[in-house]
């Protein structure tokens, strides 16, 4: 026997909640509720279909998403690596607040797209045009299974407060436009699914190699060249073949009197330095670096001497003279006896200026007498 379609109108809205809930109660299908307003309290998910089901998954998603964010900076930061930061504790959850609130977002999301593309498919029941709410009527259409389902439908329909009951014969299941939806079976929306497969195919097809992308937004951020290097033979100065060397090689020596007296062999100011001297720059870096404790013109009168400190030898010493480039430079690099190493605070090039510095006082400037230390030797490293 034949479905039967009821499209009932109403002049209130409390008649149509009650009528809607008494079909409810009755187990009849409902197959479009319309109203002229939005109605406060009154159940409009006619079949209960993917907007009831949405927001649970965004819940469950959302909650998911916040746990494992959380239980995995606890593991990491607790649990695989536990480090001390400034003495806190290891698990100082409210730093991780920001990271599990997006991880909460993106489960929400993820949940709520699966729910959608899962969602319960509609069917289209043929009643000819549906009826508008004209006038400030609402309209409640309903399906009986049966003529007898239908006459107790008209009657529960009419001591709800019915002003019309209008009985139709729904035809074959159609979905052309001006058909009313009614809730069907649950299964995968065809249109979405064929439209994440195309974008995974097209994805497989354009990238190829899976280990390296096809295109690199901003590559010097993404490939930054290393700080230092990961070959001993390039470290060593041996090199790699078909290779060029680039920027200053690092210097292999220890804060020891022996290497610096080797580099004092060895290390020469730069071509590019010597070439292109800057007596500016270098006074300053003296100023700043220098002048606290060997005074403005290197006699070792500065400051530090005023305030009760050792006073440091004189730059403009004959041994201080005598002193080779290299040895100079190592000096400042790695410090000796009462000057600390300044490597730290300057690099290479700024460390050449300021023997040059030295250089330029050492040729303006008298010779001072030695100091009376018996200790000093041709050869041994001045502070």
């Amino acid at each position: 026997m034949s479905s039967v379609l009821l499209v009932a109108t109403f002049e209130q809205a409390a008649a149509l909640a009650a009528a809607l809930g008494a079909v409810h109660r009755a187990g009849w299908p409902v197959v479009e509720l319309r109203s002229p307003y939005p109605l406060q309290g009154v159940v409009t998910d006619v079949g209960a279909g993917p907007e009831t089901r949405i927001p649970l998954a965004g819940l469950a998603g959302g909650a998911a998403g916040l746990a494992v964010g959380l239980a995995f900076q606890a593991w990491s930061s607790a649990v695989s690596w536990p480090m001390n930061v400034g003495g806190k504790p290891f698990l100082a959850w409210p730093a991780y607040l920001p990271v599990a609130f997006e991880c909460a977002i993106l489960g929400a999301v993820a949940a709520v797209a699966v729910a959608y593309v899962g969602g319960r498919a509609s069917r289209a029941v043929p009643i000819g045009r549906p009826t508008p709410p004209v006038g400030g009527a609402f309209v409640l259409a309903l399906e009986a299974r049966d003529a007898r389902q239908a006459d107790d439908a008209v009657a529960v329909l009419r001591d709800c407060g019915a002003r019309t009951v209008e009985t139709r014969v729904p035809g074959r299941l159609t979905g052309r436009p001006g058909t009313m939806v009614a809730p069907g079976r649950r299964r995968l929306d065809w249109r979405l699914a064929l439209t994440s497969a195309a974008a995974l195919l097209l994805a497989a097809l354009l990238w190829q190699d899976q280990t390296q992308p096809n295109y690199v937004y901003a590559p010097d951020m993404a490939v930054s060249p290393a700080a230092t290097t990961y070959s001993r033979t390039a470290a060593q100065g041996g090199g790699v073949e078909g290779t060029v060397p680039r920027g200053p090689l690092p210097v292999r020596y220890a804060a020891t009197e022996q290497d610096a007296l080797r580099a004092g062999l060895e290390l020469q100011i730069p071509e590019d330095l010597a070439a292109n001297p800057a007596p500016l720059v270098a006074a300053d870096l003296y100023t700043a670096f220098c002048q606290a404790c060997h005074g403005p013109e290197g006699h070792g009168d500065g400051l530090t001497l005023k305030r009760g400190f050792q006073p440091p030898a004189s730059l403009l010493t004959q041994q201080a003279r005598d002193m080779p480039d290299g040895q100079m430079f190592h000096v400042i690099s790695f410090g000796q006896k009462l000057m600390p190493p300044h490597a730290a605070q300057l690099a290479a090039p700024e460390r050449w200026r300021l023997v040059q510095h030295v250089r330029t006082l050492q040729e303006r400037l008298p010779v001072d007498p030695p100091p009376f230390d018996p200790a000093l030797e041709p050869g041994t490293v001045l502070p």
